[in-house]
Order: C-alpha cells, then structure tokens, then sequence
C-alpha cells in the first residue's frame, strides 16, 4: 500500500516540514476519533498519511508503522 514511491528527493527542510504536518494531522484525527467509530478515524488516517509517504522513499516500512503505532496508542 504504501510501497508506490516515487523516486522525488526532497530537501531536509521539505521533509521535516511535511513530517511535522503529518504529525499534526494526527493530533486533530484523535480529536475527532471521538467523535467517531475507530474503523472510520482509521481510514482517514491513512488516507492523509499517505500522500506524505508516497513523496518519502527513504522511509522504510518500518517507520511508518511504527509511527502509526504510537499515534494509535496515544488517541
């Protein structure tokens, strides 16, 4: 799901500008989760996570997870 990488290189500034955002994004998802049934909040995770790791091919798998992870436990 999230191995279609492009090939783009962004500059560091780029990246932890983008990394911040996505960050943010999380934080108004676990407001809204409760709000909402978990199923849904996960979706709309995802969906806005997505575009930022499709733009980062550096970033393994792995981080990506893991970063959903500790998003998830802190919502």
């Amino acid at each position: 799901m999230y191995g279609k990488c492009t090939t783009t290189s962004l500059s560091s500034t780029m990246f932890n500008t983008q990394w911040k955002h996505c960050k943010l994004s999380v934080k108004v998802i676990s407001f809204e989760k409760r709000m909402s049934e978990q199923k849904q909040h996960l979706v709309l995770y995802e969906e806005i996570c997505e575009l930022f790791f499709r733009y980062m091919p550096f970033i393994s798998k792995n981080t990506f997870f893991n970063f959903r992870h500790r998003a998830s436990s802190v919502m």
